[in-house]
């Protein structure tokens, strides 16, 4: 996919591409925790909302077996949408219990993600219902995921 990119663009396209997905990595997390923390997860929360509704519709609809493609490939679709959710709520999360710094470190040197980290967060820091939240959402995306898997396998 990235020679098909670089035929597309050249050389300096991807270098922009590059670029881009740099500042998006280390901009992302402070845009969501020291600029925009209240909207962003406002926003992500409402898209997650809607796109749990769209999922419980289309897997009802999947009762249909014409329909049951569709029906797997728009709830992968919104587990994405939901994992949005939980990537913001859990980068607040880390950001509230032990700074933004603490954030790149775990991003960056142990390279487990600010989901991770807001998992040993919440553990640690004994945020019990913190927690349990962050658990159900991934619940609800990999039961998502894994339905959706098997209505687009099914024919």
């Amino acid at each position: 996919m990235i020679a098909n990119v670089v035929k597309a663009t050249g050389n300096s396209g991807l270098a922009v591409l590059g670029t881009a997905f740099v500042v998006l990595i280390f901009a992302g997390p402070w845009l969501v925790y020291e600029v925009f923390p209240l909207q962003a997860y406002r926003v992500t929360e409402a898209l997650g909302f809607i796109a749990f509704l769209v999922g419980v519709v289309f897997a009802i609809i999947a009762i249909v077996p014409r329909a049951r493609p569709t029906c797997g490939a728009v709830l992968i679709g919104a587990s994405y949408v939901i994992s949005l959710l939980l990537w913001v709520w859990s980068v607040i999360l880390v950001g509230n219990a032990w700074g933004i710094v603490t954030l790149y470190v775990v991003n960056f040197f142990f390279g487990v993600g600010a989901i991770v980290g807001a998992y040993a967060a919440t553990l640690l820091g004994g945020n019990w219902s913190a927690l349990g939240q962050l658990v159900i959402i991934t619940i609800i995306i990999f039961a998502f995921r894994l339905g959706g898997a098997a209505l687009t396998g099914s024919e």
